[in-house]
């Protein structure tokens, strides 16, 4: 993980330049409200910008974006949210650490749906190409019978890819 700084704002990159694969974008893919989701913090990482450059995008075409598309996560869901990261592999520890020292806000949920308006308000390449590897992401999870996101166990050839997210 990598701290960038475009226009004075700081933005986290995944890799700089590396790929990505499939894997480390699922391990980003919630379950919240009964839906696979995505937070804005580590869909700002994949679209190489800042959160809250996403954030504002959103907020200038809100009307795309339905509670069915995007919500904001309760203080209760957070709570939950950041108990389970602590435990798991998918986080550094830096970013567990600036969890722990707290956040100003809940952060944003985005759906599938969601995250393919995303690309559209974003207007890069690179957001383009980040909203077609998350929607690959997305094709090969499965809900198990206790509620819990799996990864299918065999991905087809052509998509078992990295994706590189310049």
């Amino acid at each position: 993980m990598k701290e960038n700084r475009t226009n004075g704002t700081k933005v986290v990159v995944l890799h700089d330049n590396q790929p990505v694969s499939l894997a480390e974008i699922q391990a980003r893919i919630f379950m919240v409200r009964g839906v696979q989701v995505m937070l804005d913090r580590d869909l700002a990482i994949l679209y190489h910008v800042a959160t809250k450059a996403l954030n504002q995008a959103v907020k200038r075409n809100i009307r795309r974006f339905p509670e069915r598309f995007m919500f904001q996560l309760t203080k209760e869901e957070f709570e939950h949210w950041k108990s389970q990261i602590v435990t798991s592999n998918i986080y550094s520890q830096e970013e567990i650490d600036a969890l722990k020292m707290g956040a100003r806000r809940c952060p944003y949920a985005f759906t599938e749906q969601g995250v393919a308006q995303l690309s559209a308000v974003l207007h890069s390449d690179v957001a383009e190409e980040a909203s077609v590897r998350i929607m690959d992401a997305y094709s090969f999870l499965v809900i198990d019978g206790k509620g819990r996101i799996r990864s299918r166990s065999a991905v087809p050839g052509p998509f078992d890819i990295h994706c590189n997210l310049h």
